[in-house]
């Protein structure tokens, strides 16, 4: 099972977004948290005569034709968003506007615990900024947050308050928020938010997502983010659901999109063969062919991974056919 996209941007401060881990304790931290996880399911390794795609890396080599493939990276599991409120109403309706009373004992009981960087002005500006579309989830949770018998404690290892007895209404919250775009999303997030929202939404909302979640961020290959998916069986399926969906959806914008991390031959391939590359990472038998052709050292080995792995290995050299073409100084040995 590939990851999701990484570029997935969810911890996006200007919509003071909700953890959605919230199991034992509730967590807020008004920035929010990616819940998707790092890490591609299909990066690369060169051999001496292409470049391979191998599970665990986040991007891919290149070989000395100047192939190279870059992995489904990871983004996006869910995300969640914090209280926002109403422009208009009272705070006793559930609507609340700037400076509300809602938003700002909410807000400041968050900011007081010290577990972020998050300042009042921006958790109060994030709570305002979903009061429309999440008008019914905003009341229960300023509610929550707000009431003092409820402890918050933080947790200096994920910089998040913890939120006791507020779970649920994170939780509907987090549901709630994740499909809406913010300031912070790049090309991957946006499409994703807009045309992966069921999906989305059907993961932030999954019974073991915060177990899957710690499970799967650190994952580097294939076989971990299985065994996560195995243990957290609802979560893990609802993850596969947002990685086919942004890949069959919008595969040029998360499978292009820049990252910090990307070789010199990767960067030049998602400019250069983007719509070469799509298919290779979109590719059905992608894990096998790169379990394959990680260890080859000839073209013999390659061709016979291409021939036992016919969809990605078609995709792989019409990939090498353009890096030769468009990248050769990127890529080549």
């Amino acid at each position: 099972m590939n990851k999701p996209f990484l570029s997935m941007a969810f911890s996006v401060a200007t919509l003071s977004l909700v953890s959605v881990a919230c199991s034992g304790s509730s967590s807020d931290d008004g920035s929010g948290e990616d819940t998707g996880g790092g890490g591609g399911s299909s990066g690369s390794s060169g051999s001496n005569t292409s470049g391979t795609s191998g599970s665990g890396a986040t991007t891919g080599g290149s070989g000395t034709t100047g192939g190279a493939t870059t992995g489904g990276a990871s983004t996006t599991g869910g995300a969640s968003a914090t209280g926002g409120a109403s422009t208009t109403g009272g705070a006793s309706t559930g609507g609340t506007g700037s400076g509300s009373p809602g938003c700002e004992s909410a807000c400041a009981r968050i900011v007081a615990a010290a577990c972020g960087t998050t300042t009042q002005a921006e958790c109060v500006e994030g709570c305002n900024a979903l009061s429309t579309t999440c008008a019914e989830e905003i009341p229960p949770y300023t509610e929550c947050v707000s009431n003092p018998a409820n402890a918050i404690t933080c947790d200096p290892t994920a910089m998040a308050a913890n939120i006791a007895g507020c779970d649920d209404v994170i939780q509907d919250l987090s549901v709630c928020g994740v499909c809406q775009p913010t300031t912070g999303d790049m090309a991957c997030g946006m499409c994703s938010r807009g045309s992966c929202c069921d999906v989305l939404q059907t993961y932030v909302g999954a019974a073991d997502v915060e177990v899957f979640d710690a499970c799967v961020t650190p994952c580097a290959d294939t076989a971990c983010v299985d065994a996560c998916a195995a243990a957290s069986p609802i979560a893990g399926a609802a993850y596969a659901a947002v990685s086919e969906c942004q890949l069959g959806t919008c595969g040029e914008e998360c499978v292009c999109e820049a990252n910090p991390d990307d070789t010199d031959c990767v960067a030049c391939l998602k400019v250069g063969c983007c719509a070469e590359l799509v298919p290779y990472v979109s590719s059905e038998d992608i894990d096998g062919f790169a379990t394959c052709v990680e260890p080859c050292a000839d073209q013999a080995c390659v061709d016979g991974c291409i021939t036992d792995f016919p969809e990605a290995g078609e995709a792989y050299n019409v990939l090498i056919g353009c890096a030769e073409v468009s990248c050769l100084d990127q890529c080549g040995a």
